[in-house]
């Protein structure tokens, strides 16, 4: 990005002319976004805090020329500055911080009157610390009051163009000051290209609003003309009501431009502002000296006091660290508890299973012995029965055996008479009798004598009645018994 140098402007005004032997119109390329080129003019000097002026709609970078002759004595290293054609506010931010790396100026302090103020509140809200404070002057938070159609403003003639500006300005009698204010900006406005005027117009009709305060109200000065129409005091005091705290300066009269109507009440007021700011920057850093000093004087008790606050620290991360191992132990004694409790559970639960196991056992045992009893006993029955059903098969056989010889040799019941034979029937009958009478026990106990002790029995029984009969008569009655014998036998099966 260079520099160069137009021709200088002639008019009859003495300030402006010794204005104009010092200062030249200047040029600068900003690359970004788009190669544009912004037109500027400078003081001479190089000292001293930046002050950038921007200018309104229809205002070129001369407008400011009473500032130049005024406030580099105070100080200021002044810089006022006229824009290329712009369609938005975003590239316009973007294209000025451009500008301001090519002078070198890292802060400044900003300035602007209508439109330039509200360029500057947008530059403001998106640079913050590239703004050291905000001079408004008859500017305005939002657009939306201009928002208006403008239908094909390109294909407008310049000329045309130029007069609607015009025409929004005073007219008829006027103060001399403010007379001369609106005859410059008149005669200067041929110097503002057309597409400058086209972008201007296209921003300032374009809706847009600074919401919240980019910088604190007491880094900004608010300046109001009195004298202007209705809208823009209401534009102004909106914008007093953004900026609280801020210094709100009022002029009984000046109109649109009171920096040139008015310049040397203008001035006065801006040194005030720099004044203020310098006031307000000594306040602060003896804030922050005091702040300093109490801090280095109570460094001692502060560093007492952290070291108590350490050591308490420590203490209470002690105590933390043991009751988080009281803790730890606690929930470990806990869980051995609760496993213990588990443990007996589940043995009590065992044993009342090994109980339940237990009682039933013996009666399965029980059962199950009861079962074998009556099976082994039905089993010596049916033993005994076979027993006794092969010694009474053997005995039928033997007595039959006997009673065929007997049959053969003699006829028993021809030759016994008939007492005996009374005798031996009365003799069956009461062992019958008797028979019938013992218990179920002894009954199967005869079932198990033998054989010979049933026929001695009997033979011991024949006798008492009759001794002197024979051997073969006492045969006789033997084989007569089985019946009675037989009969027993089968009341014990």
């Amino acid at each position: 990005m260079g520099t160069t140098e137009s021709q200088p402007v002639k008019i009859t005004d003495p300030d402006y002319a010794v204005f104009k032997e010092n200062h030249a119109l200047m040029q600068v390329t900003a690359n970004y976004p788009t190669p544009k080129v912004w037109n500027f003019i400078r003081s001479p000097i190089d000292k001293g805090v930046p002050a950038v002026f921007l200018c309104s709609t229809m205002t070129t970078p001369e407008v400011y020329y009473r500032q130049f002759l005024s406030l580099p004595a105070y100080g200021v290293r002044v810089f006022s500055v006229l824009e290329p054609y712009y369609e938005t506010y975003e590239e316009w931010v973007v294209g000025f911080s451009c500008f301001l790396d090519s002078q070198h100026i890292d802060s400044c302090h900003l300035i602007g009157t209508g439109l330039g103020g509200f360029l500057a509140q947008c530059y403001t809200r998106t640079f913050p610390k590239r703004v050291l404070s905000l001079v408004l002057i008859n500017s305005f938070p939002s657009t939306i009051s201009f928002v208006q159609p403008l239908g094909n403003i390109t294909m407008t003639p310049t000329k045309q163009l130029k007069q609607n500006l015009l025409s929004n300005l005073p007219i008829g009698e006027i103060e001399t000051g403010i007379a001369d204010a609106v005859n410059f900006v008149i005669a200067k406005i041929d110097d503002v290209s057309r597409d400058t005027l086209v972008g201007k117009l296209l921003m300032q009709c374009t809706e847009e609003t600074i919401e919240k305060p980019p910088i604190d109200g007491k880094y900004v000065s608010i300046m109001t003309s009195l004298d202007i129409n209705d809208s823009s005091r209401l534009r102004s005091e909106s914008l007093r009501q953004l900026y609280p705290g801020s210094r709100e300066v009022f002029f009984k009269t000046g109109g649109d431009f009171p920096f040139l109507s008015r310049s040397e009440d203008f001035n006065m007021h801006f040194r005030v502002h720099l004044r203020h700011l310098q006031n307000v920057t000594n306040n602060e850093a003896e804030n922050d000296t005091a702040t300093n000093e109490k801090q280095t004087k109570a460094s001692p008790k502060i560093d007492s006091a952290m070291t108590q606050l350490s050591d308490i620290k420590e203490e209470i991360n002690k105590d933390k660290y043991s009751k988080e191992e009281n803790d730890e132990e606690l929930e470990s004694s806990t869980q051995i508890s609760n496993k213990e409790s588990t443990l007996t559970e589940e043995t009590l639960t065992n044993d009342n299973l090994q109980k339940e196991i237990d009682d039933s056992q013996p009666k399965e045992v029980e059962k199950e012995q009861s079962s074998y009893d009556d099976l082994k006993m039905e089993e010596e029955k049916e033993e005994v029965k076979e027993v006794i059903s092969e010694v009474t098969i053997k005995d039928t056989q033997v007595l039959e055996e006997k009673q065929e010889q007997s049959d053969e040799t003699i006829n028993p019941t021809s030759e016994i008479p008939d007492e005996k034979q009374d005798a031996i029937k009365e003799t069956t009958n009461n062992f019958e009798e008797t028979k019938e009478d013992q218990p179920q026990q002894q009954e199967f106990e005869k079932m198990e004598l033998s054989t010979e002790q049933v026929e001695s029995e009997q033979k011991s029984e024949i006798p008492s009645s009759n001794s002197s009969e024979t051997p073969e008569q006492q045969q006789q009655d033997v084989s007569s018994s089985p019946e009675a014998y037989n009969d027993d036998v089968d009341i014990q099966m």
